[in-house]
Formats: structure tokens, sequence, C-alpha cells
């Protein structure tokens, strides 16, 4: 009997778990379309069909893998009774899913960044517009308790520490500690976003 082929998610998923599969065994050097076809079990044509770089696979396998164990970010349900309790929960998470990149990854994503501005200002883009409504949604649910929410807060404000939780992970591989993360909320995020501060 003839096995079925794989189609839609299913293919997908196979050829993201073979992709991040491959970076964590063998390396970025020997990640190849070839390689993941067949690790997938599928045809490098299909892959091909999707993804005309490399790094535009490896980003989408590791965004997928973070979306299975986490969820995706925007979607957060925060649960604070304060600013100061949902910013560390917002900081917690994306610290978690900073920490997933792993070498492979990041190794991948510095030679992207490092050859040109296409990848890095897509990021950008989609980052932005997700941190800042993040941040918002965290706001709004602020003043809704009566929490003293400075106005007119500038995007660049708001998307501080995803910007210094990314620049940590990408140039000092460091993951913060929760005693860092209460340090940055209480002497850096709230003095930016509450009045009585």
């Amino acid at each position: 009997m003839a096995n079925t082929r794989r189609r839609g998610e299913e293919l997908e998923a196979a050829i993201f778990e073979a992709t991040m599969e491959i970076l964590n065994t063998d390396g970025l050097e020997k990640l190849s379309f070839q390689r993941v076809a067949e690790v997938a079990g599928t045809s490098k044509s299909v892959i091909y069909r999707r993804w005309s770089q490399q790094f535009d696979l490896i980003l989408d396998a590791w965004r997928y893998g973070v979306h299975q164990k986490f969820g995706k970010f925007r979607d957060i349900v925060l649960s604070g009774d304060s600013l100061r309790e949902d910013l560390l929960q917002m900081l917690t998470r994306f610290n978690l899913i900073g920490e997933q990149m792993g070498a492979p990854v990041l190794r991948a994503m510095l030679i992207e960044f490092s050859e040109g501005d296409r990848l890095r200002n897509d990021i950008n883009e989609l980052a932005l517009t997700i941190d800042v409504a993040t941040v918002d949604h965290a706001l709004a649910r602020a003043k809704e308790r009566g929490e003293q929410v400075r106005e007119q807060i500038s995007d660049m404000a708001k998307t501080i520490m995803f910007s210094y939780v990314r620049y940590n992970m990408t140039l000092m591989k460091n993951k913060m500690t929760d005693a860092e993360m209460s340090v940055f909320v209480d002497e850096v995020l709230l003095p930016i976003f509450l009045k009585n501060i």
C-alpha cells in the first residue's frame, strides 16, 4: 500500500521540524534545501516553491517552533493587577521566546543582516507593529485600573524593552534573569509610562 503524501499544514510542519533538527544537530553549514527535503520526506522542488532563500525558511521554522510552544506573542493574555505586573509578564514571555532562538538561528540571522537590508527592514516593520500593539494593550489596561499613564508616549519608548531583549540575545547572548527584569521594569519602563514615578 502506497504512503499518502503529506500536504498543507502537515507537510509544512515536517519541513519546519526537519529544518530545526538539522540546525540544532549538524549546524548551519549542513543545512540545505536538499537535506531538509530528505529529512522531511518531500522533494526539493516543494521547498523551492515556498522559500526562495534559505534564511527565510530558517526564520519561518523558528517562528513555527515558538508558536507551537508559546503561542503568538501578539495573543498574550495579560493577567497582572498593575502595569508593573503586566510588563513583567510581557518581558518574561519575550525573554523566553528569545531564548528559543538558539545559536544556529542567531548565527544565520546575523549573517543575513550583515548582507543587506531586505530582511532587516521586513523584520523591524513587523516587530514594531506587534510590539507597539502589545504595549498599547498593557497601557490601556493600566488606564482602566486608574493608573496615571503618561500621554503621548512614542513608539520608540514603547518598544525599548523588546529592543533591549533582542540586543541581549543577539549581541550579548544573555537571557535576562528575574532580578534584571524587575530592575528594568522598575527603573526604566515604569518611569517612561507612568506620571507618578
